[in-house]
């Protein structure tokens, strides 16, 4: 069966709509990623609510999809609704057939499209603009709020997050000398050594400005299949971090104005996580995040790929006081 008969049937199943409101159902397919079909369905009746579609299969085994549908479904069912300032998109349904993800669709700006929308235009200073710091705020004050209704006073042992980080920059980071290696694990050691433990929860390991979807008076985080069980605090502030960094390669925005998103979120964020007594481990988790995304890089294969990473390399040794 088609998507969008598979869409329709669960409609009229689920009571979305009836067999007469049919003729009125518009399914319209969004351009989006490789291995990603999207779309947006809507009707001219307002009783009917308008819905996002996605399906994602990467290999007969890919279950990111499912495990999407599953997350929204926690999240929503722990505090999460239609009514919240700090929000996910509302979970419909879940089609085993075509493997189909079923949210209610969002009609926001992105953030990364604002970033760069705005810094083009040399007329407005958007970094000074009151409603862009209150913007970018607001946007760890989800995070802020994600933690408190996430977190369930789970830790692992340090030396075990560390373990896997020493192995990661030994074999993985194949570009990098050596020399440059030891550099990373003696300052990582360093700054670890008064911490026994660190917190961990549900992590969407994708948490980055492309993701997030900024309306009057909501916020929204969309995309929720890279999630990771009991994984490390201060993981997805770190990805929305170097998330930002990486738009003076993409878009060829100026890295001082992307400096200054970057610390208009920490200042607000580092000061009332409620990881605040882990907070000298952030730079480490902040390397951490940036040495996997390196190490997933692999070896450059294009001009812009190699320009990131090295611009990647100089910010990982930057965070963590390297010279």
């Amino acid at each position: 069966m088609s998507y969008k008969s598979s869409i329709k049937k669960w409609m009229i199943k689920k009571g979305i709509c009836t067999t007469n409101q049919l003729n009125n159902i518009r399914i319209k397919e969004i351009p989006t990623g490789q291995f990603t079909k999207a779309f947006k369905c809507d009707s001219k009746e307002k009783a009917i609510p308008s819905l996002f579609i996605k399906s994602k299969k990467k290999t007969v085994t890919d279950n990111d999809t499912f495990n999407e549908y599953n997350t929204l479904n926690h999240l929503w069912m722990n505090g999460y609704n239609a009514s919240n300032k700090y929000c996910i998109a509302k979970p419909y349904g879940y089609i085993q057939e075509n493997e189909i993800l079923i949210t209610k669709y969002i009609s926001a700006k992105k953030l990364s499209n604002m970033i760069a929308l705005r810094s083009s235009v040399l007329i407005l200073s958007f970094f000074n603009n009151v409603n862009t710091k209150n913007t970018i705020s607001e946007v760890s004050n989800w995070l802020i709020d994600y933690e408190k209704k996430i977190f369930q006073n789970d830790y692992v042992k340090l030396d075990i997050v560390l373990t896997e980080l020493y192995e990661v920059i030994c074999n993985d980071l194949i570009y990098l000398k050596n020399e440059d290696k030891k550099k990373l694990i003696k300052e990582i050691k360093t700054r670890s050594r008064n911490f026994d433990l660190i917190p961990v929860h549900l992590v969407n390991t994708d948490f980055k400005i492309h993701n997030i979807l900024i309306d009057t008076n909501r916020i929204t985080v969309i995309d929720w299949e890279k999630m990771k069980n009991n994984y490390y605090g201060f993981w997805m502030a770190s990805a929305l971090c170097r998330s930002i960094e990486n738009l003076s390669v993409k878009w060829h925005i100026s890295t001082n104005n992307l400096k200054k998103i970057k610390e208009i979120f920490l200042q607000n964020y580092l000061s009332r996580t409620i990881f605040i007594k882990y907070i000298e481990l952030f730079p480490i988790i902040y390397a951490f995040e940036s040495i996997i995304y390196l190490a997933e890089s692999k070896q450059p294969f294009n001009n812009q790929q190699k320009r990131r990473q090295n611009i990647t390399n100089q910010r990982l040794f930057k965070v963590l006081g390297i010279n």
